[in-house]
């Protein structure tokens, strides 16, 4: 956690306004203690003042800002990718540099149609391979796949 100040071409390709002051987040979520996706959050301090002192972390982030700043977070528009991580992300994330992942870009506004949050997350090569096929789905696939003579061999 921790104040950013980024160019004005990032900002802008963000969303933010000129001279905006970011409140970054980063966590990493595990799955049997390996880093399974990260997410990084850019929070405007204009809006949410002193929220660099409050926010401790572990707390829902839209939970939070409706309980602490009474800002409900009312419209979500998401881009959802195939990418290759970025050396920094690789090493976060236990990856190797360029290795494949998923990347989903998120802007959500308030109830008064501002960026509260623009978030972006990555997740590790494998992370989605292992939700998509299951032990039990490969053997089946490979039974109604393989020719009769082949199966009686095995």
């Amino acid at each position: 956690k921790k104040i950013v100040k980024l160019p004005e071409k990032r900002l802008y390709e963000m969303g933010f306004k000129k001279g905006e002051k970011l409140f970054y987040i980063n966590r990493v979520y595990k799955g049997n203690q390996k880093p399974i996706i990260m997410l990084e959050n850019f929070l405007p301090l204009s809006i949410l003042k002193d929220f660099d002192q409050r926010f401790v972390g572990t707390e829902p982030l839209n939970a939070y800002l409706e309980k602490e700043y009474q800002i409900k977070a009312k419209l979500s528009h998401r881009v959802t990718k195939a990418v290759n991580l970025s050396q920094e992300h690789a090493e976060i994330l236990g990856e190797r540099k360029h290795a494949a992942s998923i990347q989903s870009t998120n802007k959500v506004y308030d109830q008064f149609n501002r960026l509260i949050d623009y978030g972006q997350s990555h997740t590790t090569s494998n992370y989605y391979f292992q939700a998509l096929i299951s032990h039990d789905e490969l053997a089946h696939y490979y039974l109604e796949t393989q020719p009769k003579e082949q199966k009686d061999i095995d």
